[in-house]
């Protein structure tokens, strides 16, 4: 009896430990959001109005880790090297509303083992002062992350989060940098 109730604590503490290693996932980071190095064609002049919304679709677990709010930051961050100015408030030359759509992370098959992947899906529309529709375009990124990558599991899931929303506003900068308007 003895003997069983210490291997019932012992794995009781083992559990409990492997919960402590995986941890939450913390927060994302706007500054982590923004791509480098993209290749912008041509910068526009005048001012461009950034608004992001999330959608109905967008998974629970994953939007409460990227907010409308970090992925507006991120993207006024980065349309500054194709518009002369952006903002979140006020009137502007052009308009970007951005809806997050449906989201999923593929997670690591146990206790963090094994890669991480995250899928972001943004609907980007681009219309001037008047409401025309300059660029529609829905976009789909993903970024994955190796086993052996540096980081707990929570660290990992944040970095895929990150990279994702990345690569999806990477490709938007470059496509309206190429437009002409």
């Amino acid at each position: 009896m003895k003997v069983r109730i210490n291997s019932c604590l012992l794995c009781l503490v083992l559990l409990c430990s492997m919960f402590a290693l995986v941890g939450c996932t913390s927060p994302a980071r706007s500054t982590k959001m923004v791509p480098e190095n993209v290749s912008i064609v041509k910068k526009h002049a005048g001012t461009l109005l950034v608004t992001v919304s999330g959608g109905r679709e967008v998974n629970k677990s994953w939007s409460k880790k990227i907010s409308p709010k970090m992925v507006s930051q991120a993207i006024c961050d980065s349309m500054e090297n194709v518009f002369d100015s952006v903002q979140t408030s006020g009137k502007s030359d052009y308009q970007l509303d951005v809806t997050l759509l449906e989201s999923e992370r593929h997670g690591a098959f146990w206790f963090g083992i094994g890669n991480e992947t995250a899928v972001a899906a943004m609907n980007w529309k681009l219309t001037d002062r008047d409401g025309k529709k300059l660029w529609i375009k829905t976009i789909e990124s993903e970024f994955s992350l190796g086993m052996i990558e540096e980081g707990s599991s929570s660290e990992r899931k944040r970095k895929a989060n990150e990279g994702a929303v990345r690569e999806n506003i990477k490709e938007a900068v470059q496509a309206i940098s190429q437009l002409s308007f």
